[in-house]
């Protein structure tokens, strides 16, 4: 078993599932699994089975995709906190929240 190959079968439920995720299309995660898109199309949809050589390509792409994105999340992070901690920002943030919350309580009521 591959560093990045789980323990639990890759599905074509769980593939579309994964990959949706980590907002790839099919032709991202073909082209990083060295795949055809019309191939991954029909695993996806249970039309073709996902062989050994195909699930550890699979894999290695997805945990690929799933560490890019994971960075791209936390630099998201901390652009926000960052951004946030400048008063001007904060203010305008608190005053959203506020109005927000407001709405929430009147629909609430009605």
């Amino acid at each position: 078993m591959s560093e990045n190959q789980t323990k639990y079968p890759i599905t074509g439920t769980s593939l579309r599932q994964t990959r949706l995720e980590l907002r790839l299309t099919q032709e991202e995660l073909a082209e990083m699994a060295d795949l055809q898109q019309s191939h991954l199309s029909e695993m996806e949809r249970g039309k073709r089975t996902i062989g050994p050589t195909v699930r550890r390509r699979l894999e290695d792409a997805l945990a690929e995709a799933r560490s890019g994105f994971m960075e791209y999340r936390e630099s998201i992070r901390r652009a926000v906190a960052q951004a946030l901690q400048e008063p001007r920002l904060q203010a305008r943030s608190d005053a959203l929240l506020a109005k927000t919350k407001a709405q929430n309580i009147e629909e609430m009521a009605d």
